[in-house]
């Protein structure tokens, strides 16, 4: 999940606010992501730091199409995870996730911020199309951002071909959904851009997102995105602004529903390019195809505690691959269809692993090398 906050800036003026926003990423403690974007720790302490794999690959036919696998951590301890697409020790195979895009059109009074607006923005990004991702030396393919990830991810794994792929499918477009803000349910600030930017209740538009979710099956990934419309726990600028969040049903992971919440993040909206168009949808993508049913129990991925980068001492305790990496965020671009686009780095699951060496791409433990070693243990080690 992404959180990111910290305006030195607000004044009221004709029921607005006039904001300057600075890039912050706080996390006083990081939480797996649960039904209104945040979720919580149980204190658990795994052992163990080596890098074999033990598989057994169970590809899902009545919901999402993922695997399990065991896959060796410290001290030897196997740690089973589910990850969407086929086991990629078993070679190649290509997965393609059917995708929705759903517009999320918020309306503040008699101002709105419509997600319709950045749809083809989304829909021309390197979520879906396709770029060379060459790192390091080495050419990972000409594909979609998440797909370079995992293969980059296993690209030393033993069994791993070339020609393993996980795919976001061509996304159709949901109608728009028109969502008026209730009082107390939200806030709208103009920022000194001249552009506007909404801040959402979390339990406001979990509650909303449970109404709409029925409508799609559990193979398919609905991507519900807004223009420039945040999160934080009152609705207001205190813990502002939740960027993103991926979820999943409790249960069965077998029929599970997963989903993501993503906010197009619009120029003059925070300080800096950091936290630009499609990088809180590229953290969460990359969340979802690692770590699945954050919001089942179990089904959510354990890994080893690790200390959080930036955070001043915060842990996580399950395979999220963008948090690491968020505090600040570090970015890349992309040009797909003549426009650039940011992505937010993401470490791969052997730097939570201790793998030595990381049988990732280049032996590497993020997409782009911004770590060149392991996580720290938090806790007892």
């Amino acid at each position: 999940m992404l959180r990111s906050f910290h305006c030195n800036k607000a004044a009221i003026i004709a029921g607005l606010a006039i904001l300057g926003c600075t890039p912050a990423f706080t996390q006083a403690l990081d939480l797996p992501d649960g039904p209104a974007g945040i979720g919580y720790y149980r204190n658990i302490v795994m052992g163990g730091a080596k890098q074999t794999i033990q598989t057994q690959s169970t590809v899902q036919s009545t919901g999402l199409a993922f695997y399990h696998a065991n896959y060796t951590g410290l001290r030897g301890g196997q740690l089973g995870f589910n990850i969407v697409g086929t086991d990629p020790s078993l070679g190649a195979n290509t997965t393609t996730v059917p995708t929705v895009l759903v517009p999320l059109k918020f309306v503040f009074g008699s101002f709105n911020l419509d997600g319709t607006n950045v749809i083809p923005a989304v829909q021309n990004s390197p979520m879906f199309l396709t770029a060379d991702y060459t790192v390091g030396g080495t050419d990972l393919g000409v594909t979609q951002f998440g797909d370079a990830l995992q293969r980059g991810q296993f690209w030393n794994l033993p069994g791993f071909s070339v020609n393993y792929h996980v795919l976001l499918g061509t996304p159709s477009v949901a109608p728009t959904v028109t969502v008026t803000v209730p009082a107390g349910q939200g806030s709208l600030f103009s920022l000194r851009s001249g552009g506007l930017l909404g801040v959402l209740k979390q339990s406001f538009l979990d509650s909303t997102l449970a109404g709409l979710l029925p409508a799609y099956t559990a193979n398919e990934l609905p991507i519900f995105i807004t223009d420039n419309v945040f999160l934080s726990p009152g609705g207001g600028l205190p813990g502002c602004c939740v960027l993103g969040f991926h979820n999943s049903q409790a249960g069965p992971i077998a029929t599970a529903q997963t989903w993501i919440y993503a906010a197009y993040t619009e120029p003059g909206t925070f300080g800096g390019n950091a936290i630009l168009d499609v990088q809180p949808l590229s953290h969460e993508v990359a969340e979802w195809l690692n770590d699945p049913f954050v919001g089942a129990f179990p089904g959510l991925n354990l890994i080893p505690p690790a200390v959080l980068p930036g955070t001043g001492g915060s842990c996580i305790i399950n395979l999220e691959t963008g948090d690491p990496l968020e505090a600040p965020p570090i970015v890349f671009t992309k040009v797909t269809n003549g426009t650039t686009y940011h992505l937010q780095d993401e470490v791969f699951m052997t730097w939570y692993l201790h793998s030595t060496p990381s049988f990732s791409v280049n032996n590497w433990y993020t997409l782009i090398n911004s770590f060149p070693s392991f996580s720290q243990l938090c806790g007892p080690g």
